[in-house]
């Protein structure tokens, strides 16, 4: 392991997250490596200090302060989704989405086709009702010999 990876990893060695391989591995390298045995050593000064120093109650006027600002922040926000009714975008989207390619299918799907050539038009008459379908074709020539 390179000292990089391993200083990296000191401090979730020495609190026990690793997984075991990786811990023998740190602990490998550790006793190989002088200057990366001096650096496990003062993080372990280091997390002795810091578990022995309490950690001093945070003045009323801060938390006050926190507070507010919380509450003023809230507000504004609050008053700026009322103001513009943000809420309602994505769903009136959506509405209007849905209206506009359901119109496009609508269009598309039940349009009657009337294609005319020189010799033969095709006409087709349909009535639907349900999922029952009744279609008439119809087939007539241009020629009037028939």
């Amino acid at each position: 392991m390179r000292c990089s990876n391993v200083k990296s990893q000191i401090s979730p060695w020495l609190d026990n997250e690793l997984d075991s391989r990786q811990a023998l591995k740190i602990a490998q390298h550790l006793q190989k490596c002088p200057h990366c045995q001096a650096y496990a050593d003062q993080a372990r000064k280091l997390n002795s200090l810091l578990q022995v120093e309490s950690t001093p109650p945070l003045p009323e006027w801060i938390h006050n302060r926190i507070m507010q600002s919380a509450s003023e922040h809230d507000d504004r926000r609050s008053s700026l989704r009322r103001k513009w009714n943000l809420q309602m975008i994505p769903a009136a989207m959506a509405v209007i989405m849905s209206m506009y390619f359901g119109a496009l299918v609508g269009i598309h799907t039940f349009s009657t086709t009337n294609s005319t050539s020189n010799t033969e038009t095709l006409t087709l008459d349909s009535i639907g009702f349900g999922e029952s379908t009744i279609v008439a074709l119809e087939t007539t020539t241009g020629d009037s010999n028939e």
